[in-house]
């Protein structure tokens, strides 16, 4: 429900104030000069006040190989390039644990950044080794307290006073990224102007819970086209860590754990010469490619993760979803569309704050153009199992899930697959001693699975027991489909000069292997249109209980391959200024939903059909 009421009186953002609060405030800092000397051993933090200018591009490879790549094959080589070395003591926190996660790193107030004309971008080995990243990440950490892989993150510092632009008629440009561009939580008067936002694969700009941000003549989009690897390949880094700890603390207990005849000493090394193999054929292919055409047995692995799906000739993005800007309440954003009387992150019962302190205010988007925002949105299978007349998902060590449908054949029976066969062993070490540390909340595989893999029988006979969803990624967050620009959760918002254009989901429903009862994972748009697809759809705008108001908004091309093709939709809105649309419905179930120049999926008659229903 909306918790304006109609005698609230909406208040105007006043632009000069958030400017005296930041670029004018901290316009006489000391200044620092940054070249990529400052980066070669990782990530640049900030906890000074003070100006940073860009004197060069930057390319951002921190500890990386040495001549290795041109030798010979030896895994034991890979343990530490592109990751924090034990030496460096900076980089201690928990959050440096899943290696360098930013380039920059803001954890203080009053903070002017001057590409100066500069760009910044990942180097390709360092975008292929670190699959979660953000050039800028505005906070001490990329998750708040209590949230994120693992949980148990310390106190987290939020920036304030920033500014982040190019004062050269050059728009700084921040190039490649395997996630974000920009990134912040618990953000405060934040600047942001004259950039370019480019080559990204997840989002350009994701705030959770800011107040008072600026953004003025900043292009988002042309997504990265090549991502060379798919999720699985997140999953083999993360196994690969937790592998060398369990090895380190715990050598003589693993060795009688066995899981297919092969213990974990096995299924490690098999790991670490894929990976070694992956950024060899990568390298020497100059970073076009991940195979090298040979047939030998890693190269086959290899070929077996990785199904290197071309969608119009380029590769995009696989994950829950692509976006140009994202700005919600507090709290990661990986679940469905919020509705602020829920739980802000969804999974959450309590973050410890008011309500009031939970959402983001006062936005100011002017002249802002989203182009080019594609994803390939996949559909993954999971199964839960009725616990308690609870569904508990099955998922692996690091909360992925497991992906039993890509590796059993027509007759149901089990295809040796490196990815799964590790989480499965995992399960059997997690069994056989609780003084094996792993990650809380992970390893929830039934027993039975695991015997019934081993004893070669038919998985798809698996009991009434067992549920099988979708509509959720690998990481069981709720797919989204790909969009120009998300707003949730945020009062005042102005906009002028708004272009969104050419937003596209690539994404296909492909027929799946199911175990048990089937059930869909709907997010709010699929609820509200009874559409199940939605998340293979493209949306201009999404907009969720927001106080909105804008000059000028332009919508071009907004396309999926099968799913919804909408220009703006919005989702509980608080009271707002008109916006021109074709068709508003009014649902009983929340306050308001605006449906503009849909097209494409729904006919003028499925159309007729949605109005006559709403109007009931």
């Amino acid at each position: 429900m909306s918790i304006t009421t109609t005698n609230e009186k909406k208040k105007k953002i006043n632009t000069k104030n958030i400017l005296k609060l930041t670029k004018k405030k901290i316009a006489h800092l000391p200044i620092t000069y940054l070249t990529n000397k400052d980066f070669e051993e990782g990530t640049y933090k900030i906890n000074k006040k003070g100006k940073y200018v860009f004197k060069e591009d930057i390319v951002f490879n921190p500890n990386k190989y040495p001549n290795f790549l041109d030798s010979p094959e030896n895994h034991k080589r890979m343990s530490y390039y592109w990751m924090p070395r034990p030496d460096q003591t900076r980089y201690k926190g928990k959050e440096f644990d899943h290696g360098f996660f930013c380039a920059i790193l803001i954890e203080t107030k009053d903070v002017i950044i001057d590409l100066n004309g500069h760009s910044i971008k990942q180097h390709p080995l360092h975008y292929l080794q670190q699959r979660f990243f953000s050039l800028f990440c505005l906070g001490s950490s990329p998750f708040i307290k209590n949230q994120g892989p693992g949980g148990n993150w310390g106190d987290f510092i939020g920036a304030e006073n920033c500014v982040i632009y190019s004062s050269k008629p050059e728009p700084g440009i921040i190039g490649l990224s395997s996630h974000f561009g920009i990134q912040g939580n618990d953000s405060k008067f934040i600047h942001l102007e004259n950039l370019k936002i480019i080559d990204f694969e997840s989002g350009g700009i994701s705030f959770n819970n800011i107040d008072d941000l600026y953004m003025k003549n900043l292009y988002i989009g042309d997504v990265h086209k090549e991502v060379i690897v798919n999720f699985n390949y997140s999953g083999l880094l993360a196994i690969k860590k937790i592998f060398s700890k369990i090895i380190k603390n715990n050598k003589k207990k693993i060795k009688q754990i066995y899981f297919n005849d092969k213990n974990l000493f096995h299924y490690n090394k098999k790991i670490n010469l894929i990976i070694d193999r992956i950024v060899r054929n990568f390298y020497h292919s100059n970073y076009k490619s991940i195979f090298n055409n040979s047939d030998d047995p890693i190269e086959k692995e290899i070929k077996k993760l990785f199904d290197n799906e071309f969608t119009d000739g380029f590769q995009f993005s696989d994950g829950s979803s692509s976006f140009g800007i994202q700005i919600t309440s507090r709290g990661i954003a990986i679940g469905d569309f919020k509705v602020f009387s829920q739980c802000p992150c969804n999974h959450k019962p309590n973050l410890g704050e008011e309500k009031d302190d939970i959402r983001s205010k006062n936005i100011i988007i002017d002249n802002v153009e989203i182009n080019e925002i594609h994803a390939n949105i996949k559909q993954i299978i999971n199964f839960s199992v009725n616990n308690d007349e609870k569904l508990e998902k099955c998922v692996g060590s690091f909360g992925e899930i497991l992906q039993l449908d890509t590796c059993i054949d027509e007759d149901g029976l089990y295809i040796p697959n490196i990815l799964t066969d590790s989480q499965l062993i995992l399960k059997k070490l997690k069994d056989h001693s609780t003084k094996i540390l792993l990650p809380e909340n992970t390893i929830r595989i039934p027993n039975h699975v695991i015997e019934m893999i081993e004893n070669k029988q038919n998985l798809l006979n698996l009991d009434e027991n067992v549920t099988s969803t979708f509509g959720e990624d690998i990481m069981s967050h709720v797919n989204k489909g790909t969009m120009g620009i998300r707003l949730e959760n945020i009062d005042n918002i102005q906009v002028k000069d708004l272009k969104i254009n050419n937003i596209v989901n690539h994404g296909k429903d492909k027929k799946k292997k199911y175990f048990g009862k089937e059930k869909i994972v709907i997010n709010k748009i699929s609820e509200q249109l009874g559409n199940n697809k939605s998340w293979l759809g493209s949306f201009g705008a999404v907009l969720t209980s927001c106080d909105f108001d804008y000059n000028s908004i332009s919508f071009g091309k907004i396309n999926s391959k099968i799913g919804l093709n909408m220009k703006q939709i919005i989702l509980s809105s608080k009271k707002q200024k008109k916006i021109q649309s074709d068709k508003t419905f009014i649902d009983k179930s929340l306050d308001r939903i605006a449906l503009s120049t849909i097209i494409g999926f729904l006919s003028i008659s499925v159309l007729s059909k949605i109005a006559n229903k709403f109007k009931k």
